[in-house]
């Protein structure tokens, strides 16, 4: 079995799996193609990764978005910052209470 991602006429791609197989019979020869459409099964993959991703970047107690995404989001700026080649200034305080 292959993965192939195949376009269909209106141009939207349709993820397959594709099998194919020669059989011989009586000396004749025969070609067997099974595809499967498996847009279904990458649409829900791609929706439990998202659902993760988030999960990942969210505390799960407060809702609100984690170090992981402060992290994500910082590294997202200082890249568009790096290719435009502005200055980028950032201040990260951390107050401890004793």
């Amino acid at each position: 079995m292959e993965e192939v991602d195949i376009r269909h006429a209106d141009g939207t791609i349709i993820p397959t799996l594709i099998s194919a197989q020669r059989t011989i019979v009586d000396d004749v020869s025969f070609d067997v193609e099974v595809l499967l459409d498996v847009s279904a099964r990458v649409r829900h993959q791609h929706e439990i990764e998202l659902a993760l991703r988030a999960s990942a970047r969210t505390d799960a107690l407060s809702g609100l978005p984690n170090r992981a995404c402060f992290d994500e989001v910082i590294a997202a700026h200082v890249e568009r910052m790096h290719e435009s080649e502005k200055l980028l200034v950032l201040a990260f305080i951390d107050f401890k209470s004793h």
